[in-house]
C-alpha cells in the first residue's frame, strides 16, 4: 500500500472560526495533550513559585512556560490540519 493511499491523521482540527487549532480529535492528540499538561504543571510544582522575585526563579518559569508553549505550537502545526484563517463553515 502506498503512502499516497492513506489518509492523513489530523491530531488538532483546525479552529472554525479565526486562526490556529481547536481541541484534539485524535487520541494520539489527547495523550499529547494530557502528557504536555502534566509535564507544564510539573515544571511548574518544582519550581519554588513563593519565590518568584527573585530574577533567577521568574526567568526560569517564564522560560519554561515559553518553551512548552513553543512544543505545543511545533506539534499542532505538524500534526493538525493546515492552519489558515476561516470564518465558519464553508
Amino acid at each position: 500500500m502506498d503512502q499516497k493511499d492513506t489518509p492523513k491523521v489530523y491530531w488538532f482540527k483546525a479552529k472554525k472560526y479565526g486562526y490556529g487549532w481547536s481541541m484534539p480529535c485524535s487520541w494520539q492528540g489527547w495523550v499529547f495533550m494530557i502528557a504536555w499538561l502534566l509535564a507544564l504543571l510539573l515544571m511548574w510544582t518544582c519550581l519554588p513559585l513563593t519565590n518568584l522575585q527573585q530574577v533567577h526563579t521568574l526567568l526560569c518559569f517564564l522560560g519554561i512556560t515559553w518553551g512548552m508553549c513553543m512544543l505545543l505550537l511545533i506539534v499542532c502545526y505538524f500534526k493538525g490540519e493546515p492552519a489558515g484563517w476561516r470564518w465558519g463553515e464553508k
